[in-house]
């Protein structure tokens, strides 16, 4: 009786040892295939982080372009504005009074206090006008750099 039981015993070893051979080649062959598969994702993770940062350093060029592009346009409405203000600086609003008028001195209007006001009201529409042009530039500017990013 203790053969057959060592005998049983011999074969449920050997089975075990087969089912446990087995299971080990299973186990190498899994973690080749996920030693494959880290292998594939480092190198997509790389292509993809140098992707996004060749994608990041245009985003930064084309804003640095956008605002240099930005700063010229303003210089050049400043300009613009800065000679309009002074052509309009070195004229009177009102007319000069005609030559044929009796007495000008008569006028049923202050003609110092209609011409300063006058003028302080076109100071005031000339600012209103240059921060609505800023912001169009501004608007236009940043238009432009989102479109570049798409």
């Amino acid at each position: 009786m203790m053969q057959y039981l060592a005998g049983g015993l011999g074969i449920v070893a050997m089975i075990l040892g087969v089912a446990l051979k087995i299971e080990v080649m299973r186990y190498d062959a899994l973690d080749k295939e996920y030693q494959g598969f880290k292998a594939k994702v480092e190198v997509l993770g790389r292509e993809a982080q140098k992707a996004a940062d060749e994608k990041y350093a245009k985003a930064i060029k084309d804003r640095e372009k956008a605002n240099a592009e930005n700063i010229a346009t303003t210089a050049r409405l400043n300009d613009a504005v800065a000679k309009l203000r002074a052509q309009r600086s070195s004229r009177n609003f009102l007319p000069s009074p005609a030559a044929t008028a009796s007495r000008p001195d008569v006028a049923s209007f202050d003609r110092t206090e209609l011409e300063r006001a006058l003028r302080v009201f076109d100071q005031d529409l000339q600012g209103f006008t240059n921060e609505g042009s800023k912001a169009v530039i501004d608007l236009d500017t940043a238009k432009e750099w989102a479109r570049q990013l798409q």
